[in-house]
């Protein structure tokens, strides 16, 4: 149409005013296939998602045709390597080490171990547990950790001389804080300031404020 109005226009059957009408239609109708064309690509780009890390989709929060609402469409997590977090008490920080070996055995597996090694430590300690977050990772090569599976770490922090009392021997004053052990010495019951270390089934080591050999007291204590 526009050709046809510029055609007659140049023999003198047409009016330059309908040249100019026919030609704004052409302008308008370029833009406008602009648009479409651009709103096609967009919506080419944005159907696609695309992970920033490579995983497997452990969550799905919507099926096709749902309405996305605040929640992630899908969940990716890392399998190769794995992170499992640990903590660390402040008596054993000093020990730990980024880059120092760990091995790790899962209930899925058994008594099976697989190796991984320290990577973090975090340089704050948690004020309700008064430990130190680190993480130790592990290469899962084959995937057979997976996202959520319970580990138990161990690591080499050497060895260490120190008296361990069963965990009935260990009193917590109220209020402070601070641990007691009541020993029994030359006739006499007295109590001692102890620093724990680790938990050990039913007995605690004890760090320092007790010697070796000594007669603790079990049972009995709030009587003394």
């Amino acid at each position: 149409d526009y050709n046809r109005a510029l055609e007659l226009y140049r023999i003198g059957g047409g009016t330059k005013q309908a040249v100019d009408q026919m030609e704004t239609q052409v302008i308008n109708a370029r833009n406008a296939l602009a648009t479409a064309q651009r709103t096609l690509r967009n919506a080419a780009e944005n159907t696609v998602l695309t992970s920033p890390i490579s995983g497997v989709v452990t969550a799905r929060n919507y099926d096709p045709g749902d309405m996305t609402g605040q929640l992630p469409i899908l969940t990716i997590s890392q399998v190769q390597p794995v992170k499992i977090v640990i903590n660390v008490s402040e008596t054993e920080l000093a020990q730990v080490k980024r880059g120092m070996p760990a091995t790790v055995t899962f209930d899925t597996y058994g008594d099976e171990v697989f190796k991984g090694y320290v990577t973090l430590i975090s340089p704050s300690v948690d004020a309700a547990t008064r430990t130190f977050s680190a993480e130790v990772t592990l290469p899962n090569s084959d995937n057979r950790i997976l996202p959520g599976m319970f580990g138990r770490v161990s690591l080499n922090l050497g060895t260490a001389n120190h008296v361990v009392v069963p965990d009935k021997a260990v009193v917590k004053q109220q209020g402070s804080g601070n641990k007691y052990v009541y020993v029994y010495n030359n006739g006499k019951v007295e109590y001692r300031l102890v620093e724990l270390g680790q938990r050990l089934g039913d007995a605690y080591e004890i760090i320092s404020g007790l010697p070796t050999q000594a007669d603790v007291v079990v049972e009995g204590q709030s009587r003394l």
